[in-house]
């Protein structure tokens, strides 16, 4: 069972995070507005009309790669977009 651990990385919501560890695997997802194809991803789960969370496992630092990269970049840069949260930004 993963240990207590969750980082969140977010710009106006969040994007990505760490949600658990153990003893050989971090935990994690991102958060992009269109659904992402990937063998690597454990779940993909549709959270809103314009949000998609992919799980995915990481055992070995090698795993952390460009796909990676790219995953992280498009979650990055739709996090800022006003209306990628609607429920969350109706206020601004």
């Amino acid at each position: 069972m993963p240990a207590k651990a969750h980082v969140a990385f977010q710009t106006r919501v969040t994007f990505a995070a760490v949600d658990g560890l153990a003893e050989a695997a971090l935990f994690a997802h991102v958060v992009t507005p269109e659904r992402i194809e990937s063998r690597r991803f454990t779940t993909v789960e549709e959270i809103s009309p314009v949000q998609y969370r992919h799980q995915f496992v990481v055992r070995h630092l090698g795993e952390l790669d460009t796909e990676v990269g790219t995953w992280l970049q498009k979650a990055y840069a739709a996090s800022d977009v006003k209306g990628f949260a609607p429920t969350l930004l109706e206020a601004d």
